[in-house]
C-alpha cells in the first residue's frame, strides 16, 4: 500500500480536481529497483566522500557498495558495477 496506495489516492484526487476533464496528471514513478534510484544514490555517496575526504575522494573510486532494504528480491542479486 505505500507507493502504489498513494498513487491512486493522488490520481483519484487530481481526477476530482479537475473534474475528469481528460487532463492528465504527468508523472514518473520511481521506486525499487529501478536504475536511476541508484545512480542518485551513488551521486550522494560520491558527494558524502568529497566532504569527508576533499579530492582524494576523487583518486579512489568506490569498489563496493551494500544497499540494505526490504527488497526481497535483492537478496538474490549479485553486485555488479553500474553502467554509464
Amino acid at each position: 500500500m505505500g507507493q502504489g496506495g498513494f498513487r491512486e489516492a493522488l490520481e483519484g484526487v487530481w481526477a476530482a480536481v479537475t473534474g475528469h476533464k481528460g487532463v492528465e496528471l504527468k508523472k514518473t514513478v520511481i521506486g525499487k529497483p529501478y536504475r536511476e534510484t541508484y545512480l542518485f544514490a551513488e551521486k550522494k555517496l560520491q558527494a558524502h566522500r568529497e566532504a569527508l575526504f576533499g579530492e582524494a575522494a576523487q583518486n579512489t573510486p568506490l569498489r563496493h557498495v551494500f544497499m540494505v532494504g526490504d527488497n526481497p528480491g535483492g537478496l538474490r542479486s549479485r553486485a555488479r558495477p553500474l553502467e554509464r
